[in-house]
């Protein structure tokens, strides 16, 4: 049985392996992925201030949404459970998103749903799963990775099951 800290590594680097190969299918860019030991972690974007005031499309919102529930959804797939304390700020990353594309509250409650059902479909597909595994256990041991490293992980496999997904998206 797995002491505390190793269960909350463990669950760091599965989280942040989520995130990490959403941002890799959806093609959005990032820096890095970074896992402390303790387990806390993050996917760097890398953005400059310039692109902060540059209005988000459609796409990157969607992929955004989606990239922000892949932590969650990777501890539920891949762990079995999840740290639901540990989760609010990507809820509010995801709802942030989807607000950008909603026309009123029904509307994003309706986004919301069909984005968590998209992401849970796409987690029963073996490709991302494995892709996700990969990473995070070379997450484990190296602790960082690179964007270019990242996309070296991610199966041609998974890039194509998303490419290949229906889009969640309802104007």
């Amino acid at each position: 049985m797995e002491d505390g800290a190793v269960s909350q590594s463990r669950r760091g680097c599965v989280h942040e392996a989520g995130h990490a190969v959403f941002f890799v299918i959806t093609e959005t860019p990032f820096e890095y992925v970074e896992v402390k030991p303790h387990g806390a972690g993050h996917v760097f974007e890398g953005r400059a201030v310039e692109d902060e005031l540059l209005t988000p499309t459609r796409k990157e919102h969607r992929c955004h949404a989606l990239i922000a529930l892949a932590g969650e959804m990777a501890e539920r797939s891949i762990l079995r459970n999840c740290d639901e304390p540990g989760l609010a700020k990507d809820r509010v990353r995801m709802s942030d998103a989807l607000r950008g594309l909603a026309r009123d509250e029904a509307h994003k409650q309706e986004l919301e749903k069909r984005c968590r059902l998209a992401v849970e479909e796409l987690f029963q597909r073996t490709e991302i799963r494995a892709s996700i595994k990969l990473v995070a256990e070379t997450l484990a041991r190296k602790s960082r990775l690179s964007s270019a490293s990242m996309k070296s992980l991610v199966s041609e496999e998974a890039r194509r099951v998303y490419r290949e997904y229906p889009d969640f998206d309802i104007e």
